[in-house]
């Protein structure tokens, strides 16, 4: 109150004022309460109660309105006790008279009509007196304000020409306003987003940090994304693209805030992230204003949330380099930026093959695996495990070479988390592991992953269940089917073939069902014991896996097809217990061998051998020749390193059946083909192929074969030693062999292939052979004379098979 002058001023406006209580009260028992209305002589008009709020004095304000004095009075400034306090910043005086409940002085109402002036003073005493009473109590308060029309003040001050000072005090009380749900929805009806985004123009440094901060809370408001997205992206890529601002971190964080908000809100949004000129870029190039450990997860989750699921943002972050900016954040000491640039690394190739390997040869992998290995919180290896992984998806071979960094030790320590995301990634690890070439189902063994995964049989989650079951199923049996009795005979001994039992009968998921009966097969394969506890457990029975043959489901059929084959090699006695429990018929396989689907053909191959002797309806003799014909035109005509894998895998299982089928291969050029795959870059592939010619070692053909093939590359040999470290030689073959060496006898030329053989070689349609009768010769191509000659060749080779 400007010029306050004492001229006019009785002696209870003067006792009023310097609070003096006593003279009050002498005064009002001697002259009678009206003397509590007397107005003051002067320019203002003041009633005493008036210079008591004026001087801030609660007590001198409590008497005399106990002696009954008018409230309501407003002097000739039309400022009342209300106007006054706020001007004054008595707000604690200001609460009492909110707290009077007087329904004719109302306090909210009166102290929003201020915010109608043109008076940067009066503007902001208001919104320091409404920040201040409703910063100390609950959500009514605030309630109250809002109801009595806040909101629509606030966005008028905001609207007019006012300074930055009242504007920034508007906003931050704006804000403490979204806590109300009626202020968010008045907010959005009374123009309020429109104002504010075309406030982010602004270049003030004051303003633009709590615009900014404003904005990115009501960035989580559908309706607002949904009716400002096309305004609030270009405004952000110019505020991104201005590095005047003072404090830039204050700027950076809502907007980065804002950014992830928006990419998270919606696919259209993200994408249209993506599509504004210059945005993603000038993302990228922000890394380098990014100075503190804060604005650093902050734009790592931005890049992270915009990159996730959008191919084309992944395509654009990636050309941009982004992946540099987020291998320097791994190297940083703070463990929230690393785990936090983990995060965002598998956000932006999740689903991408080609940012994957991009990725993967900048050498991201090895600060990511350091961090995996020093991390002991449980978020942070969920999240580096989880990009690693993200990482390896290209392809099993990728994920092998992934889980061998990551270790078998760690894998299984996964495995005993009670994150479940830790338990299926070391599932998924421990599985892929078991399934290569090396031998690490021992080093499985020792430590205790057995048990582990029976454990998480148990789980509530049918993906973790899943993928410990099929870990199960490989640490128990290697590439040729060699069963590993050490993590047999601990799956039996946690009561293991009862639990896949139970899954195997009562599980709701035919894949779970399925994948049981492979696993108990693959666990009980070479193990007498096994089979002896298995087939005593109440429940087991052949019929459920028959049933599941029968299933709608193509890869459930495959993987019944697989259980029973598993059950039947080199076992007469189950393979006589699968035809009395229902049996299997052509019909059940045929369809496989043509599939779409080659690994589904290199399955059926495998099982159709196995199985000749129980399927009633076709000559067992055509039954393997089928088999075998169409393993040696997968090893010879994929070009998928796991379709090729698979196949020398499933001629390495034959090579150690019944007698014939080696030599029936032996016949068909199977060594030609296996000894070519042992220089394929995949190790897979290799492996699988040297085993399967261990095997075939014995065979004295195969013998001759490999020496001369040795013979004219030595580096074969060291190939097969190294894959073959553990598995079991032809003792003739290794003499031989050193006999050789130790001659020195001069490596021979390779031949040419025989014109048969390069026929083959140029025709690749030879895999898409058919296994009806055969066609008349004359109606036959050159490649199908060549099948049909291979196919009798394998049939000659099985007739003592079948004998």
């Amino acid at each position: 109150m400007e010029d306050l002058s004492d001229h006019g001023w009785t002696p209870i406006h003067h006792a009023a004022y310097r609070n003096h209580l006593s003279l009050v009260e002498r005064l009002v028992e001697t002259t009678g309460p009206e003397i509590l209305e007397a107005v003051s002589d002067d320019s203002f008009q003041n009633t005493p109660v008036l210079l008591a709020a004026l001087s801030g004095s609660q007590r001198m304000v409590t008497l005399l309105v106990n002696f009954g004095a008018d409230v309501t009075f407003v002097n000739r400034q039309n400022q009342g006790v209300v106007e006054i306090c706020a001007l004054r910043g008595h707000f604690s005086l200001l609460g009492y008279f909110l707290n009077l409940r007087n329904p004719k002085l109302n306090v909210c109402r009166r102290l929003i009509a201020l915010l109608g002036s043109d008076k940067d003073n009066e503007i902001l005493g208001c919104c320091s007196a409404v920040f201040e009473m409703t910063s100390r109590v609950d959500d009514s308060e605030m309630d109250t304000f809002v109801a009595e029309g806040l909101v629509s003040g606030l966005i008028n001050v905001l609207k007019n020409n006012f300074s930055d000072d009242v504007r920034k005090v508007a906003l931050n009380l704006l804000k403490s306003t979204l806590r109300c749900k009626e202020a968010k929805r008045q907010i959005l009806e009374n123009e309020g987003p429109r104002i504010l985004v075309s406030l982010m123009g602004t270049r003030s440094s004051q303003l633009l940090p709590v615009l900014m901060d404003f904005i990115g809370e009501l960035a989580s408001e559908k309706e607002f994304t949904e009716a400002y997205s096309a305004n609030i992206i270009p405004a952000l890529t110019q505020v991104i693209s201005n590095t005047d601002h003072g404090n830039k971190e204050e700027v950076l964080l809502p907007v980065l805030k804002i950014l992830g908000l928006l990419a998270v809100g919606s696919p259209v949004y993200k994408e249209a992230l993506g599509r504004q000129a210059g945005l993603l870029l000038h993302l990228v190039q922000l890394f380098g204003e990014c100075q503190s450990k804060a604005l650093l997860v902050a734009w790592s989750d931005a890049v992270g949330c915009v990159s996730a699921e959008n191919r084309n943002n992944q395509d654009t972050l990636i050309g941009e380099n982004v992946g540099f900016y987020l291998h320097q954040m791994l190297k940083s000491k703070y463990k929230d930026v690393q785990t936090s640039a983990a995060r965002s690394v598998c956000r932006l190739v999740e689903g991408n093959l080609e940012a994957q390997k991009a990725m993967m040869e900048s050498g991201i992998a090895i600060p990511l695996i350091q961090l995996l290995k020093r991390s002991r919180s449980q978020h942070a290896q969920e999240d580096v495990a989880q990009t690693l992984w993200a990482l390896a998806d290209a392809d099993a071979e990728t994920q092998r070479s992934m889980a061998a960094k990551i270790g078998v030790s760690l894998l299984v320590e996964f495995l005993s988390s009670p994150s479940y995301k830790l338990n299926l990634i070391g599932a998924k690890g421990i599985g892929v592991l078991a399934q290569g070439p090396y031998d690490v189902k021992n080093s499985v063994a020792s430590e205790n992953g057995a048990h582990h995964l029976l454990r998480l049989l148990r789980s509530p989650r049918e993906n973790v269940v899943l993928g410990a079951v099929r870990a199960l199923r490989h640490i128990c049996l290697g590439v040729g089917y060699v069963p590993n009795s050490r993590n047999q005979t601990a799956v039996a001994n946690s009561k293991g073939l009862k639990i896949l039992v139970g899954l195997m009968v009562r599980s709701p998921s035919r894949y779970i069902r399925v994948e049981a009966a492979l696993a108990m097969a693959a666990s009980v394969l070479g193990h007498p014991k096994n089979l002896d506890v298995l087939v005593k457990i109440p429940g087991f029975s052949y019929r459920h896996v028959i049933q599941l043959l029968r299933s709608p489901d193509e890869e459930v059929r495959v993987l019944a097809g697989a259980a029973l084959a598993t059950f039947a090699f080199n076992s007469r006695s189950q393979q006589r217990e699968i035809a009395q429990s229902g049996g299997v018929h052509w019909g059940d396989f045929e369809p496989f061998l043509h599939s779409t689907n080659w690994s589904y053909r290199a399955h059926a191959a495998f099982q159709v051998v196995v199985l000749a002797r129980i399927i009633p309806d076709v000559d067992p003799a055509y039954t393997s020749a089928a088999g075998i014909q169409m393993l040696v035109c997968l090893l010879e005509g994929s070009s998928s390193g796991d379709v090729v894998a698979l196949a020398a895998d499933c001629v390495a299982r034959l090579s150690h059946t019944r007698a014939g089928v080696p030599a029936a291969m032996v016949s068909i050029d199977v060594v030609r083909m296996l000894c070519q795959h042992l220089k394929s870059p995949s190790d897979q592939v290799k492996g699988s192929a040297a085993i399967a010619l261990s095997f075939l070692s014995f065979n004295h053909t195969a013998e001759r074969q490999l020496l001369k093939r040795c013979r004219e590359d030595p580096h074969l040999m060291k190939v097969l030693i190294y894959y073959n470290k553990k598995q079991k030689w032809s003792s003739n073959f290794l003499q031989r062999w050193n006999h050789i060496r130790e001659l020195n006898v001069p490596e021979t030329r390779s031949r040419k292939k025989s014109s048969s053989i390069h026929v083959m070689s140029k025709c690749k349609s030879h895999v898409e052979c058919h296994f009806a009768p055969y066609p008349p010769e004359s109606s036959m191509s050159n490649c199908d004379r060549l099948q049909n000659s291979r196919k009798e060749s394998a049939v000659s080779g099985t007739f003592d098979i079948v004998a």
